[in-house]
């Protein structure tokens, strides 16, 4: 919390960020003038109101604080004053705020070198804390020698709440009784609802929920309903798995009408309908998985050819291992990174990590293997592996237990191990490798969280499924336990 007074101590900054909680509004831009150093406590107040307001953690309102403060104080010595401008933004990925720090002059010629630790001039090491402390920041500037009244620095800073954005966490609920599946049900209901899902969504994401954990109750063995937010695009994910006995004709099954349990016989046709997208894997007597995508934007195509399963060890709420995707045109970019041991500090690591990937994806991944090294340093260190996928490549960048298997239906496949050391702690010579990966073929990233023994010889079963769906079924039946596990897919590109 913020300690201290206002200049004549008259209230207490706890008083202060009360009244500004009662001024600040429901909706739309709240405007505060940053001309003075008094206004730049009225500026944390307002910020720390307005995150209170929105449900943030204490961790995530003293980082949103920190942005803003570290902002403004550059507007007011750089700039010669200006004004924050704060809005709450709603998501997919949760609820925010949105930063907006003006001033009037005279602008940053070098913008990018603005946000390097040690530059002074013009918002040198404060800037770069204020990118650091958000979850997503732009720094715009224009110069002009000599005129300062008509050239302005714009600065947007919007912190998530790290529940949204930090680590990405698949939610199972295994169907071992039929109470297990209302609660598959709320599950959905909730995580919908954090992914942003609107209107009647929520209560339709756990219909179909529903719908797929009591399939799983009356017919299969061994199955579990996996909830995430979808590894690619705005939405979530509802996966349903199991271990047999499969079904000879799935889309028989999803014709209404049909039914070998006495029932009406529409349930999958249901979220057949309900979903944005649906699909059903099974072969006899191996299983099933049938998985289903809601997204908001029903009208907008899903990006396809990508998956992925984030599972923390058994007893443990926090997940050490994290994974994340970056899309930019034709080529993709993936991380898995894997915290020595679990838990709290091995978390801490992975999302350390995960926070440099997103700011640093489209760098070459020797670079980001070196950016993630000195960020890891005062942690446990992990293991991390990065592969980016390009028509007919895949590079592969690895230090640790992180393997790399590409999957082919028609070819062998191949098998790529990361070399032995410890991101933070000990980093080798970092090397990338090339491999060829053609549009039919997946390339799966996983920790040794996933038995390792699946790849050795890929069995029909796995070769059989499409990259949206594998890693959910490989989590399902090759999960240690006792450690986090996480895996990330991707299609060749033609």
């Amino acid at each position: 919390m913020i300690s201290g007074t206002r200049s004549g101590g008259r209230s207490s900054s706890s008083a202060a960020a009360q009244q500004t909680a009662r001024q600040f509004p429901p909706g739309g831009s709240h405007e505060y003038p940053v001309r003075t150093e008094d206004d730049l406590l009225t500026v944390r107040h307002a910020v720390r109101a307005a995150s209170q307001e929105l449900g943030f953690s204490l961790v995530d309102q003293t980082r949103v604080v920190t942005a803003a403060s570290e902002l403004a104080r550059n507007a007011l010595i750089h700039g010669g004053g200006g004004a924050l401008f704060i809005e709450p933004v709603r998501e997919i990925t949760g609820t925010g705020l949105r930063l907006v720090v003006k001033d009037d002059g005279p602008g940053i010629k070098d913008v990018e070198g603005a946000l390097t630790d040690g530059l002074h001039h013009r918002g040198g090491p404060g800037t770069r804390a204020g990118r650091r402390a958000a979850s997503h920041a732009q720094l715009r500037g224009a110069h002009r020698a000599g005129r300062r009244d008509d050239d302005h620095c714009r600065a947007v800073a919007r912190p998530m709440t790290s529940e949204a954005w930090d680590r990405p966490v698949t939610v199972e609920t295994r169907i071992d009784h039929y109470s297990a599946v209302h609660l598959a049900a709320t599950r959905a209901r909730s995580l919908g609802t954090r992914c942003g899902l609107g209107g009647s969504l929520p209560d339709q994401a756990a219909a179909v929920a529903s719908e797929l954990a009591s399939n799983l109750d009356k017919y299969a063995r061994e199955g579990s309903v996996y909830l995430q937010a979808l590894p690619l695009g705005e939405g979530l994910e509802i996966v349903a798995v199991d271990r047999g006995p499969g079904m000879a004709d799935p889309r028989r099954c999803l014709t209404d009408g049909y039914t070998t349990a006495g029932s009406l016989g529409t349930g999958l046709g249901a979220v057949q309908r309900i979903a944005t997208d649906f699909r059903i894997n099974s072969t006899v007597p191996d299983g099933t998985v049938a998985a289903a995508r809601i997204t908001g934007g029903q009208h907008r195509p899903l990006p396809s050819g990508a998956g992925m399963v984030c599972l923390p060890a058994a007893g443990e709420d926090v997940c050490g291992d994290s994974a994340a995707i970056h899309e930019n045109g034709h080529i993709r970019t993936t991380l898995v990174i894997d915290g020595l041991g679990h838990g709290e500090a091995a978390a801490h690591a992975a999302g350390r990590g995960l926070r440099v990937f997103h700011d640093h994806c489209d760098d070459p991944l020797e670079q980001i293997m070196q950016r993630m090294h000195h960020a890891l340093r005062h942690t446990r260190g992990a293991a991390v592996g990065l592969v980016r996928i390009a028509p007919g490549t895949a590079d592969f960048c690895a230090v640790g237990n992180i393997r790399l298997c590409v999957l082919s239906p028609q070819r062998p496949h191949r098998q790529l191990d990361g070399r032995p050391g410890i991101v933070g702690w000990n980093l080798p010579t970092v090397q990338t490798r090339t491999a060829t990966v053609a549009a039919d073929e997946t390339t799966v990233l996983y920790s040794d969280g996933i038995e390792a023994r699946w790849a050795r010889q890929p069995s029909a079963y796995f070769l059989g499924l499409p990259a949206e769906v594998l890693p959910v079924a490989l989590g399902h039946r090759h999960r240690r336990l006792r450690d986090d596990a996480t895996a990330v897919s991707l299609a060749g590109v033609a």
